[in-house]
């Protein structure tokens, strides 16, 4: 169960689009994801990926709005909604799960919502994050967020990549690196930069941000500062 999870809160995060028959079948109709679906609000959107209306399913199979008027979805695409996407329908979708004590897979209504700065839109780094020293345990958690460590330069690890959208990568450097022979490294370790950067990575003695953080969209410049956020909890 973890699994389906973890993927419909995937699919959240990286915008991932059904169309009405896809999501049916992938969704509606799978043994477990169903389940999970009808604690979910979804969106559908229109031929030009516009979102049109937000609905939740029923154990029947019907979509009922914000309201609790059941409705039909005649939707082009059909997505998992981030908060960021209900704007002002968040409160009425966060009173009606609270009302039918409907409890969520993943925090979904009550997520946390993070933004850049308006200087942080035109930079290449991030600085609210540079030159902060954290337990490892607590960096290592990125990796339960789809980051990965970067290959190896002299037997040590000395950044943390995350993937995001179209061919850009977040960097997180660090200045002491962890050793590729140490399973379960501890101690602290401190982040020198975290940057934006197009690929491939650049070796360690000439990689720097190229891209500024404005390039990405709400939804996951959002994701990417509540992963960092985390490994400060």
């Amino acid at each position: 169960m973890c699994e389906q999870i973890r993927l419909l809160e995937n699919a959240m995060i990286q915008q991932r689009t059904w169309t009405g028959g896809q999501h049916r079948v992938a969704v509606l109709d799978h043994p477990f994801l169903r389940h999970l679906a009808q604690r979910l609000v979804w969106l559908g959107f229109d031929e030009r990926a516009n979102p049109e209306i937000s609905f939740r399913v029923g154990a029947d199979g019907t979509a009922t709005d914000r309201d609790g008027r059941t409705i039909g979805v005649d939707s082009a695409r059909i997505a998992v909604a981030h908060p960021l996407q209900l704007a002002e329908e968040l409160p009425r979708w966060v009173s009606q799960f609270t009302d039918h004590e409907l409890r969520q897979p993943f925090p979904q209504l009550a997520r946390e919502v993070h933004a850049l700065t308006e200087r942080e839109r035109t930079a290449t780094s991030l600085e609210r994050f540079a030159h902060r020293m954290v337990p490892t345990h607590a960096l290592l958690r990125l990796e339960s967020f789809g980051w990965r460590r970067g290959a190896p330069v002299e037997g040590v690890h000395d950044h943390f990549y995350r993937p995001v959208e179209g061919d850009l990568q977040v960097l997180l450097h660090l200045d002491d690196g962890i050793a590729v022979e140490d399973p379960a490294p501890e101690g602290e370790r401190v982040i020198e930069a975290v940057e934006l950067s197009s690929p491939p990575v650049s070796p360690w003695w000439r990689r720097c941000g190229d891209t500024a953080f404005g390039a990405l969209d709400p939804i996951t410049a959002s994701e990417v500062l509540r992963e960092l956020a985390a490994v400060f909890d």
